[in-house]
């Protein structure tokens, strides 16, 4: 005898045997679409390529036109349009999710064009900050460097003087004296 509990689930497993069995067959159907359309697309890419006159045209035309892409998708069209019972349904169905798409597209555009703006109006505000801070850097450096260099340079200037009163004299001991007030 049957348990409660399989009497209670033993619809539920029948109904997702059947959806499996359902899903199965329209996998099936668009599989076998897909490739049928291939073969379609292959053969009438043949066909028109043999009629004379008309090859000469068409050749150019058709060499851009990618079988394997082409072919499942015109043979996965037909199986949704005769699904529907509309062979233009998947004309339908494609112009419905590229208005989605497009919408969708559109929404994230504008949110980033917000965002960008955003993100410029801070950039400008944080440069307004930035500006007169560095500006005050800079003249605090220059007013620290300007005595040490002004230094340096009176410095280096007797040097050289020094440097030209002892040539004049003939003197060879000035390499010692600079080393001597360096260190």
């Amino acid at each position: 005898m049957n348990k409660p509990g399989e009497l209670i689930l033993h619809p539920f497993r029948e109904r997702r045997r059947q959806r499996e069995r359902q899903q199965t067959i329209v996998r099936a159907r668009y599989a076998g679409g897909m490739v049928l359309g291939l073969v379609a697309v292959h053969w009438t890419k043949k066909l028109v390529k043999r009629i004379p006159g008309v090859n000469i045209l068409a050749i150019p035309i058709l060499d851009m036109v990618p079988t394997a892409i082409i072919g499942p998708a015109l043979g996965a069209a037909v199986v949704y349009g005769v699904d529907q019972g509309d062979i233009t349904a998947a004309r339908h169905k494609v112009k419905e999710v590229y208005r989605d798409v497009s919408r969708d597209v559109n929404n994230a555009v504008r949110d980033l064009r917000m965002d960008i703006l955003e993100m410029r109006r801070r950039q400008a505000e944080s440069i307004d900050r930035l500006l007169p801070e560095l500006e005050q850097q800079v003249t605090s450096m220059e007013r620290q460097a300007t005595p040490a260099l002004e230094k340096y340079y009176a410095q280096t200037q007797r040097q050289v003087a020094q440097l030209k009163k002892d040539l004049e004299r003939g003197s060879t001991d000035t390499r010692l004296k600079l080393k001597d007030e360096e260190l």
